[in-house]
């Protein structure tokens, strides 16, 4: 099957708040799941109607500082945890692009040095 994705994802923990809009407005925390650079997915307690459009606080256990935006919700899947949560995704419609490639740029680099690490452990034990 062809990848339709435009973005690599990187799995990374954080938390969001959500701001759902509409007729019954809401706040839902959630877990981080993996983010790229049109998107993220989270793991939500709550179903979020495909389509809507929500505001978010999203923060990053790798990065200090936290990144406001808007997006819309363009997936929701319930999921197999024993919590019985919704993995949803969502797209970025207003976020400074310029903030998620410098946590991208982040994410990246400590891939690699987790990496080095694991390589550089495995020469020592030769």
């Amino acid at each position: 099957m062809q990848e339709r994705r435009k973005y690599l994802r990187f799995n990374t923990a954080g938390s969001v708040v959500l701001k759902t809009g509409g007729a019954t407005p809401a706040i839902i925390k959630a877990e981080l799941f993996n983010i790229s650079f049109d998107g993220f997915s989270i793991y939500t307690p709550e179903k979020i109607e495909i389509g809507s459009d929500v505001s978010f606080e999203l923060s990053i256990k790798l990065w200090n500082e936290i990144i406001i935006g808007e997006g819309k919700i363009k997936y929701m899947h319930e999921t197999k945890r024993p919590d019985g949560s919704f993995r949803v995704g969502i797209e970025f419609s207003d976020i400074d692009k310029k903030a998620i490639q410098n946590i991208i740029n982040h994410i990246q680099a400590e891939i690699c040095s987790e990496v080095r690490r694991k390589d550089l452990s495995k020469r020592r034990s030769f």
